[in-house]
Parts: C-alpha cells; sequence; structure tokens
C-alpha cells in the first residue's frame, strides 16, 4: 500500500507498508514520512521553515501506534531533533499516549515563525521584537496549544524531556513536562526546568478551561541566586522597565495562569534571607490590573521597582508641574523613584503593604500599614501609616486625581514628630531637597508635634490648595487654616488667606520660629514665656502681605498690623504699626531675633512704635 498526499505549501506525506489479516483482523504497517510548513520564507529566512517526522507506523483495529517517531527541524544552522513514540485508541473515549525527548528545541523559532505565518505584514520593529518570545506570554500560548491539541474527550498521558530550550532569548536546561488525564480536565503532574541563572521552577496542577479561556491551576516553587534576572526574563526586557531587586530568592504558593492573568495565592516568599508572605493578581488585559498584597516584618522596597526609600516632597507630588518644559523636566526628576512608579498611566495598581520594618538598603520605616489604588493619574489612599526613624509618625487617608498634572481631591492626615528629629524629617517630607535651614528649624521650633489636619487640592480654583489642622505644637494647642491660591509649591507667588491661633509654651519661639528666624538654646533655656499668639494675613507673600499679629504672655503684650514679605529664608520685611501694650522690651529684641548684651536690665515700654 502506497499514498502520496500533498497539500499546499511544503506540505508532503508519504506512507509505504502491507496491509495484512484483511479477512480476520486487519491490520496496516509500514513507514511513514510527513513534512509540514511551519513558518513561511522570510525577510530573516530565505527558505520556509520544515517540520520532517518520520516514524514505523501500526494500525491493528481502533489502535495505531507511531514507533520510532524522530521529528526533524529543517533549520540547518541550529538542528533540532525530536524522538519518540505516539499510541492512539479509538472508544468511547479516546486514548493517547506519547513519550518525546530532545537534545535541543528552539522554542523562540518555532513560536515567532507560527506568528510571523498567521500575519500578513511585520513591522521593523515587530520583527525585532519577535527575535525572542517573553517566557511568560508565551507560557500562555502553549495553554491553549494542549487544549487545542488534547480536546476534552480525549485521555492523555503524555511526557516530555528536553536537555535544553532556547526561550527568551536565553537557554533553559533539564526541561521536563509530564501530563494526564483521565475523564477530567489535562493535569499536569510535573513542570520543572532550570531557568537563566541557575533557578528552578516546579510547577504541578491542571490545565481546564474558564469561561472559554485556557487556565493553568496549581502549585508553583520559583527559586535562584537572581530574582531580577528571572523576572526580566519570564517578563520580556521590554516590559520591564522599573528597576528590580536583586539576590537570592524564593517562591511557592498557589498559581493561576490564564490568557491574559496571573493569579498567586497564598505565597511564601524568601528574598535575601527575608520571608515575606502575600498574594499577587495581574492582569494584562484590557484593564491592565496588577494587585499586590504582602506582609512581613521586613520588606525591601526594591522588590517593587519603588528603588531608594525617599520620602517625595510633597509640595512636589501634590502640585502641578512646572509650565515650561526645562522646569518641568527638573521637577519630575526630582520627584525620583517613588513618582515614576506613582505614574502608572494605563494600569491599574492595587497595593497592600504590612511591614515592621520598610527598608532601602539605607533607609528605614517602621510600623507600616498602607493600602491604596493607583489608576492612571488617580490615587485612592484607603491609609497610610508609617513611622521613620527619627521618630516622625504619619497616617494618611484619601483620594487624589490628576497626580503629577493638576492635583484635585482630598487627603486626611495625622502627623506626629515627638522631638527636633523628628520635626526636621517633617520638613524635609514637606520641601525635600529644597528644605532650607530656616524651614527646617521652623518646624523644629514647633515640636513636639502632633496635629491632626485635612488638605483639599482643586477645590476653589484648579491651583488652590486649602489647608486646616488642629492639635499640639510647641507644648500647647494650636489651630490653622491656610487658603493658598497659587498651590503648595507656588504660595509664595500668589494670594493666601492665613490664620493661626496658638496657646505657646514659649512665645518667643514660636514668633522666631514664623518670622524664619531662630532662638539661641541659652535663650530658650532660661527665657520660657507661654502665651498667646494670633496670626491673620491676606495677600502675596513674596510682595506685599497684610498681617495682623497678637502676642500675649506673661511679660510682653503687642499688637502688629501692617505690611510683611516672605522670601524663601524667611519674612524679609515688615513695615506697620506696632504697640506694645505692656512689657519688657528685651523680650520684644528677642521676638524680633536680636540678642541684647548680657548685663542690661529689665527695659519697660508702653506705647506706638
Amino acid at each position: 500500500l502506497t499514498a502520496h498526499i500533498t497539500g499546499r505549501r511544503a506540505d508532503d506525506h508519504r506512507f509505504d507498508g502491507l496491509v495484512q489479516g484483511f479477512w480476520e483482523r486487519p491490520s496496516i504497517e509500514g513507514s511513514l514520512i510527513s513534512k509540514i510548513t511551519v513558518a513561511e520564507a522570510s525577510k530573516d529566512r530565505s527558505r520556509p521553515l520544515v517540520a520532517e517526522a518520520r516514524s514505523t507506523l501500526v494500525v491493528k483495529g481502533h489502535t495505531l501506534n507511531l514507533n520510532d517517531l524522530t521529528i526533524a527541524f529543517d533549520d540547518f544552522a541550529q538542528p533540532q531533533t525530536v524522538a519518540g513514540s505516539l499510541t492512539a485508541e479509538w472508544a468511547e473515549r479516546h486514548k493517547v499516549e506519547v513519550v518525546l525527548d530532545s537534545r535541543w528545541l528552539d522554542i523562540d523559532l518555532l513560536a515567532n515563525g507560527q506568528a510571523e505565518s498567521t500575519s500578513a505584514e511585520t513591522t521593523e520593529a515587530t520583527a525585532q521584537a519577535k527575535k525572542t518570545a517573553a517566557p511568560l506570554p508565551m507560557s500562555r500560548r502553549l495553554i491553549a496549544a494542549l487544549l487545542e491539541l488534547f480536546p476534552g474527550e480525549t485521555d492523555v498521558t503524555a511526557r516530555l524531556d528536553v536537555d535544553q530550550v532556547n526561550l527568551g532569548g536565553e537557554t533553559v536546561s533539564g526541561l521536563v513536562v509530564a501530563m494526564e488525564r483521565a475523564k477530567g480536565p489535562l493535569e499536569l503532574r510535573t513542570l520543572r526546568a532550570v531557568l537563566p541563572g541557575g533557578a528552578r521552577v516546579n510547577f504541578s496542577g491542571r490545565v481546564d478551561s474558564v469561561d472559554g479561556q485556557p487556565v493553568f491551576d496549581g502549585d508553583l516553587f520559583l527559586g535562584g541566586v537572581s530574582a531580577a534576572r528571572v523576572i526580566r526574563w519570564g517578563m520580556g526586557s521590554s516590559d520591564m522597565a522599573s528597576p528590580i531587586s536583586d539576590g537570592p530568592f524564593s517562591v511557592s504558593g498557589r498559581m493561576q495562569l490564564g490568557t491574559n492573568r496571573m493569579m498567586l495565592k497564598s505565597a511564601v516568599a524568601e528574598f535575601s534571607g527575608i520571608p515575606v508572605r502575600g498574594n499577587l493578581n495581574w492582569d494584562d488585559g484590557e484593564r491592565r490590573v496588577l494587585e499586590l498584597s504582602v506582609e512581613g516584618y521586613e520588606v525591601d522596597t526594591r522588590w517593587f521597582g519603588l528603588g531608594k526609600l525617599e520620602l517625595p516632597a510633597l509640595t512636589e507630588i501634590l502640585s502641578a508641574p512646572a509650565s515650561d518644559e526645562a522646569g518641568k523636566s527638573k521637577q519630575n526628576q526630582n520627584k525620583g523613584d517613588l513618582y515614576s512608579w506613582l505614574n502608572s498611566e494605563g494600569r491599574e495598581v492595587m497595593l497592600d503593604l504590612k511591614a515592621g520594618r520598610l527598608v532601602d538598603g539605607t533607609n528605614t520605616l517602621r510600623d507600616v500599614d498602607a493600602k491604596f489604588k493607583l489608576h492612571g493619574r488617580k490615587i485612592q489612599i484607603q491609609r497610610v501609616k508609617l513611622l521613620t526613624a527619627e521618630g516622625l509618625s504619619v497616617d494618611v487617608d484619601g483620594a487624589l486625581e490628576g497626580v503629577g498634572v493638576q492635583p484635585k481631591g482630598t487627603l486626611n492626615y495625622l502627623v506626629g514628630a515627638e522631638d527636633q528629629a523628628a520635626a526636621w524629617k517633617l520638613a524635609d517630607l514637606w520641601a525635600g531637597e529644597s528644605a532650607a535651614p530656616a524651614d527646617r528649624d521652623r518646624f523644629a521650633a514647633f515640636a513636639p508635634i502632633r496635629v491632626a489636619g485635612q488638605m483639599q487640592l482643586g477645590a476653589r480654583l484648579a491651583s488652590a490648595a486649602d489647608l486646616t489642622f488642629d492639635g499640639v505644637a510647641g507644648g500647647g494647642r494650636v489651630d490653622a487654616r491656610l487658603k493658598i491660591d497659587g498651590g503648595l509649591s507656588e504660595w509664595r507667588k500668589a494670594p493666601v488667606d492665613f490664620v493661626l491661633r496658638s496657646d505657646a509654651a514659649d512665645t518667643a519661639r514660636l514668633f522666631a520660629s514664623l518670622a524664619g528666624g531662630r532662638v539661641s538654646e541659652d535663650v530658650q533655656a532660661t527665657t520660657r514665656d507661654p502665651g498667646n499668639v494670633l496670626v491673620k494675613a491676606a495677600g502675596v507673600p513674596e510682595s506685599d502681605l497684610m498681617t495682623l499679629m497678637t502676642v500675649d504672655s506673661r511679660t510682653v503684650s503687642l499688637v502688629f498690623d501692617g505690611k510683611t514679605k516672605i522670601a524663601a529664608d524667611g519674612v524679609s520685611a515688615l513695615n506697620g504699626e506696632l504697640q506694645l501694650r505692656t512689657g519688657d522690651v528685651r523680650q520684644l529684641m528677642r521676638l524680633a531675633g536680636v540678642e541684647l548684651p548680657r548685663g542690661v536690665g529689665e527695659l519697660d515700654y508702653d506705647g506706638l512704635a
């Protein structure tokens, strides 16, 4: 019996054999040679990629055997051969048994060849991207191929052993895939391999169809010496622009991998010897969602591509960028890794983090409890609680949109700074690297601080920032209301409306901090003068700020009514009427930051200046 079938392209099938036992139990046995075109010729390949299968075919009754099966790919640069056997039985439920092994397979070549054959047009950029196949997306394509190859009415026993595989532009070794189906879903008994960099992966579970889409569902273990290398390789270099922490790692948990989705549940991980646990949900379909929950005693920000743990300057993160391109570029650059991470244009990110210590290798935050959602330039903060190494505590919730463009929304906050170091950190959090020494001292003068308040952005005006707070500062009660038309970063250049009331433990210290000056430590230690301070101001701070200030303490009672100018380092000019109703002129001089020579006695004064 000789048969020859030709198809379109280079497809060609030949059989030469015998028919035996025709009148009893007929059987067919002979040699089969089949050639199938895997991919057409292209710019990068002058001839089609052809797979040639040779085997001894034996058919008896309802059973077919392909013995001594070899499959060779017609790619002379890198010869690839697969050997094994196949048995198929037609019954009420079909049965297929396959055993294959190979020394070398180029999955990138085979996958990209098939992709090219289905596309009529291939741009230069697309062709470049197709030279290597990103392993994770490729795994999804293999899932779909498995379900198509072994439909639900077929029982399957299959095993594939490959010494080396080219996948994602790198070598994967020791690949073993064993699967089975018996009147149910396709069970993946074993999938194990040694990944680039020596990492090991072991997966077992099942492949099923959910809502018409194929899904892997099973137990995953992944571990090695370089987390960065494995993640970048698995995602494809073009998909992972942010820096990823490197070092020894291991991850185990329940994984689901579908066409556009990957989930990791009840995961236990270890990075550089530090254990954590959590869950991951990644969907890169139409919504492009990333949900991540992490809990551990110590968590490194570099695991998430955040880089250095430098708290951003709120005046930059919560302000619109500079109007000119140079200023915009400089401002965005100053915002650093966190701003880049927050700029989640086109994807939805949800993070739930609980850490006793949040570190970046240099800086440390303690008692971190954060849960927030990013979508484009919108951020919804369910809670962010943290404590810095300096003792600054922060508790924030709220929602903003237009982050980095024109922020609008509301934030509620509770801030605590027990000492000078914590207050300095608060100044750094507010102004970042641009915090002048006077700004840091101005915050430090109010320590210890514990205030709660609200910030509204873009409510009255698109650029407006309105703040209120109430609490304890400088050893006494303090409350304030600020309306800033120009936003946080341009507050000196646009109209403001400001009211502050304080029952200060030391009026001299409070006055000096508001004016941008400072009182010497010796004077502070010997002349603490508790009292009440009221400041009302309206206008443009850098040019014309109408100011009313009253101070009532045990040693001085004064009223100032006039105009002030505020420069970067504090009050630069005063022009108005000063009424000193009663008190010691020495105390007035100290309020103005002027230290009199030692030995000067009490100087009483009552009048106008």
